[in-house]
């Protein structure tokens, strides 16, 4: 049996390999999504590169788009009311979090939140009526 060590010296050393690292669902099956409740979330980054920070002497270093998820993440429950967060670990090419909404009427996401590109504004909901977002648009 081989030894693993968790042990990094480069931030990024491991890189993903998906025909190596075959991630199952932890879904549970048959279990409705769309109720409230609290829910355990990962985010990766595209191409799992590096941009939130790194690692040094197993402490984690945010840079300035890691300290700016954490400001995002406090900002949440006051642009969606619905959501309470609870825990947030920023680490170098993923964050992971809990979320806990508060009710069915809060779950899901409209065009109010999507991401703005090439100069794009984000729907401010005039066309859908959908969502509970406050606040300017996510951009």
């Amino acid at each position: 049996m081989k030894s693993v060590s968790n042990k990094r010296t480069d931030t990024c050393a491991g890189r993903y390999k998906p025909d190596e690292h075959r991630r199952r669902s932890i879904r549970l099956k048959g279990y409705d999504y769309t109720q409230g409740g609290a829910y355990f979330v990962t985010l990766c980054t595209q191409n799992r590169d590096c941009l939130f920070g790194e690692v040094v002497d197993d402490t984690m270093r945010l840079n300035a788009a890691g300290e700016m998820v954490q400001r995002w993440w406090a900002e949440l429950p006051r642009k969606f009311p619905g959501a309470r967060t609870d825990t947030l670990g920023v680490m170098p090419n993923h964050i992971h979090q809990i979320i806990v909404i508060a009710d069915a009427a809060h779950v899901g996401a409209d065009l109010r939140v999507r991401p703005c590109g090439d100069g794009a504004q984000a729907d401010s909901g005039r066309t859908t009526g959908q969502g509970a977002h406050a606040g300017a648009p996510l951009c």
